[in-house]
């Protein structure tokens, strides 16, 4: 999993088949479109590297859900 700031705040995570972005902001973290339940525990070591825990993530926005269905 790779780790790319795309905009002031904005933090996108991706492997060869799911994207997904943290964004920070005065609360906490915004965890937008979660990605796969694999992907939690590197996307918790990504967090830690930027001095985050998973306790941070105040909020879930899941855009496409509604899509897969």
């Amino acid at each position: 999993m790779t780790m790319t700031e795309v905009a002031d705040g904005v933090h996108r995570f991706s492997d060869a088949y799911v994207n997904f972005y943290v964004v920070e902001g005065r609360e906490g973290l915004t965890l937008v479109d979660s990605g796969l339940p694999a992907m939690w525990t590197p996307l918790e070591r990504a967090l830690q590297g930027q001095g985050f825990s998973l306790q941070d993530i105040r909020a879930l926005h899941r855009a496409a859900a509604e899509a897969c269905r």
